[in-house]
C-alpha cells in the first residue's frame, strides 16, 4: 500500500476513530500541536488521512490553520476506503 499519514490535533473527537481504522496498517502519525507555525500539515482538518499526500478523509483548508472535520466519522466507511486502496 502507499504511504499513509494521519494528521490530527490533541483532543480531536474523531482522531481515535481514524487511529482505529488505521490500526492494521503501517502509518505515520502527525500531531498538529507539535508542528511549527507554517508547516503544511497544519493546514489540514483533523483528522485527515493522507495517501501519498492526497487526502481520502479530511481536507486541506487553503490558507487557514487546521480545524475539526465536520460530523462524526464512521469507522466502517474509513475501513472501506482503505480496503479499496489495497
Amino acid at each position: 500500500m502507499s504511504k499513509l499519514t494521519l494528521i490530527y490535533f490533541e483532543g480531536c473527537p474523531n482522531a481515535e476513530v481514524a487511529k482505529e481504522a488505521l490500526s492494521q496498517y503501517e502509518f505515520v502519525s502527525v500531531r498538529q500541536d507539535d508542528l511549527p507555525a507554517g508547516h503544511p500539515h497544519k493546514e489540514y482538518s483533523s483528522p485527515t488521512i493522507l495517501v501519498d499526500e492526497t487526502p481520502i478523509i479530511g481536507t486541506k483548508l487553503s490558507g487557514q490553520g487546521g480545524g475539526c472535520s465536520l460530523g462524526k466519522l464512521n469507522l466502517e466507511d474509513i475501513k472501506q476506503k482503505l480496503a479499496e486502496l489495497e
